[in-house]
């Protein structure tokens, strides 16, 4: 039989166990550095403690600025390292036609709590009136962000003249390095798009009078511009679009090679590239890439009026020789190669248009790889009949 005085001994052998069960959870954990501790802590004296919030405040500019200009901060942080980032402010971008590209800025710390002074050079006006959001991320802490107002100059009158609906933010690139590009345009347009580390790729038309345009554009890895040139009778205006081109990261030191073919028919064309390692030559395409250093890195799907396809190479020195052969087609192709290496963009071969139902091959161009690097690249834009090698 249970009695009242076994209940009692029952209910506070319960509370004793609960007791020290939080009692334990309430202690530090021990950790070795911030990677042991769960967000929103860090590592200190071996224990997990709360991470003191982090802070940003704005040191520069303090009055209009009338051109680029400098965004200096102040980053309070705990840790061993700080990623800071400046992005438009969405809540009040200025004036759409002028691109932002976002930045990143990586500061040491100390381990324990740091200020430190951080400059983001060489900006640009974004008008009369903008914002810039700028983030911090630090070790077991929350990401920080302020919001700094900044009046600049006028927007001169250069700049408009279309209205750009896409594409815009981030993009997989290796998904569809052909996407839709989709204007509002107040006359006749040409586009382009301009890598932030690389020479601008070839102009083309995308409207020859006023009105809404849906074009396609090729992107590449990382941060970029596309810019729509429009010309009215009172002149010509620019506006442009930050875009970037994911993954922006390295990805093993590939070189990598992309094939965008378009044709007024359904086609099919692919890469075939020549590989020279000292007194070795190898031949690469999709149908023969499973040898080690040179594998398909997007299939082509068959044909089509749009068609893409992927090679990427794993050397550390070497000659690439590039070429595009027909498989099927019915009428002129026009191709462009787009190069990566490292996660990087570094340059195109064409646009270029050849006839492949006439036994043409398009020799694009030759890139040179010396110490797991680009080193150079070079245009060819020559047609043989038959295969290129």
């Amino acid at each position: 039989m249970t009695t009242s005085a076994s209940r009692a001994l029952h209910v506070v052998g319960v509370a004793v166990v609960l007791a020290a069960t939080l009692a334990v959870g309430a202690g530090c954990a021990e950790c070795v550095d911030g990677a042991d501790c769960p967000l929103v802590e860090v590592c200190t004296d071996g224990a997990c403690v709360s991470a003191p919030p982090a802070g940003l405040a704005l040191v520069a500019p303090t009055d209009v600025v009338d051109g680029r200009f400098d965004l200096v901060v102040d980053a309070t942080f705990d840790g061993d390292q700080a990623t800071l980032t400046v992005a438009r402010d969405g809540a009040d971008p200025g004036e759409p036609c002028l691109p932002f590209l976002e930045r990143s800025v990586v500061v040491d710390g100390t381990g324990a709590r740091s200020q430190r002074r951080v400059t983001f050079a060489d900006l640009p006006p974004l008008g009369a009136s903008f914002s810039l959001r700028v983030t911090l991320v630090s070790p077991g802490a929350l990401p920080v962000e302020r919001s700094f107002a900044i009046r600049g100059p006028a927007v001169s009158d250069g700049i408009g003249g279309a209205q750009i609906i896409g594409p815009g933010g981030d993009v997989d690139v290796d998904v569809t390095p052909l996407v839709p590009l989709l204007v509002t345009a107040e006359g006749p347009a040409v586009a382009w798009v301009e890598p932030d580390d690389a020479p601008a790729l070839p102009r083309f038309v995308i409207a020859t009078g006023p009105g809404d345009v849906a074009a396609s554009v090729v992107l590449v890895r990382g941060p970029q511009v596309v810019w729509v040139e429009t010309t009215t009778s009172s002149g010509t205006s620019r506006c442009g679009r930050a875009v970037r081109g994911l993954p922006a990261g390295d990805d093993g030191g590939a070189l990598d090679l992309t094939l965008v073919a378009r044709a007024a028919d359904p086609a099919w064309v692919q890469l075939s590239l020549r590989i020279a390692r000292g007194d070795d030559v190898d031949v690469c395409s999709i149908d023969d890439d499973d040898d080690g250093f040179c594998r398909a890195g997007r299939p082509p799907a068959g044909p089509g009026e749009i068609t893409f396809e992927q090679l990427q190479l794993r050397l550390d020195d070497g000659v690439v020789d590039v070429g595009v052969v027909p498989r099927v087609s019915v009428g002129p192709v026009t191709g462009l190669v787009r190069i990566t290496q490292a996660g990087r963009h570094r340059g195109f071969f064409g646009p270029f248009t050849f006839l492949p139902d006439d036994g043409e091959s398009w020799v694009a161009g030759q890139v040179v790889v010396a110490g797991g690097t680009v080193a150079g690249v070079r245009s060819v834009d020559g047609v043989v009949r038959g295969a290129p090698w």
